[in-house]
């Protein structure tokens, strides 16, 4: 039903795209996305004027990936249809993006506090660059959550479990665990809606270059959190059996107490 949509939607728009798009079936491409369980209700519950939009928004950074390939004589392999999935996910189930340009410190801070300010329940979140300028923004977020980062690097740790102890103060838990093989910046809950920072969340990154803030719901995020879960909960033994070697796991914040009246 979907990949009827989905040939619809590109049939009719199709004559707006150049011949290298057409390298690769993006009616198969698309529709493999479409169709898979993680966002079945939620490509079936979207408006088609809504749905339409969302694939030509899409398909702008498809044809990007589609040029880049035919400019060099390349076929469009796996890692690039990877990329395409991403972008389609990211364009199904988000509620809101910002750019922030060049400069805008201020506007970055706003709309990352604001965001972190109105997340619910147990909230997540993985890290690549962690200073101690991080915990006061990881301190936006409600004091009723628990929060549980995983980071990549972690900068003066001393410093940093300052920052940690008084984010901490008053929460159920708070706790980092480091692991050098997640390379992703993001901050959400499977309760309200995750954030994609698009930077580190750190003072001298906020704003310094191009980045863009998006806002996605949580279905949008089954396998980010369930990937999120195993690195949390599998031993390090077991996780260098699955990733390499070289992997290292290191519990740096075990922080956790009682909130007061508790």
């Amino acid at each position: 039903m979907h990949a009827c949509k989905i040939n619809k939607v590109i049939s009719s728009e199709g004559d707006k795209f150049p011949p290298y798009a057409h390298c690769y079936s993006l009616t198969s491409l698309i529709g493999k996305f479409y169709i898979s369980e993680e966002c079945q209700d939620t490509v079936a519950n979207t408006d088609e004027r809504i749905f339409t939009k969302i694939i030509n928004e899409s398909l702008v950074s498809i044809l990007n990936i589609f040029k880049f390939c035919a400019d060099r004589g390349l076929m469009v392999g796996r890692s690039a249809e990877s990329d395409i999935m991403e972008e389609i996910k990211h364009r199904v189930g988000m509620t809101k993006e910002v750019t922030i340009a060049r400069g805008q410190m201020n506007k970055a801070e706003r709309e990352i506090e604001k965001a972190l300010r109105d997340l619910r329940g147990d909230v997540i979140g993985m890290l690549m660059f962690v200073d101690k300028t991080t915990f006061a923004y990881l301190d936006s977020v409600p004091k009723e959550c628990g929060i549980r980062i995983i980071a990549s690097h972690i900068k003066d740790p001393g410093k940093c479990e300052i920052g940690a102890r008084r984010c901490a103060k008053l929460r159920p838990y708070f706790e980092i665990t480091k692991i050098n093989k997640t390379h992703q910046r993001w901050m959400g809950s499977e309760d309200s809606f995750f954030v994609e920072i698009g930077t580190d969340l750190k003072s001298d990154a906020l704003g310094k270059q191009e980045h863009t803030i998006r806002i996605l719901e949580p279905e949008v995020y089954k396998e980010t959190t369930r990937k999120f879960h195993e690195f949390w909960n599998t031993e390090e033994r077991e996780l260098r059996r699955i990733y390499g070697d070289n992997l290292e796991k290191t519990i740096y914040f075990p922080v956790r107490q009682h909130r007061e009246g508790h």
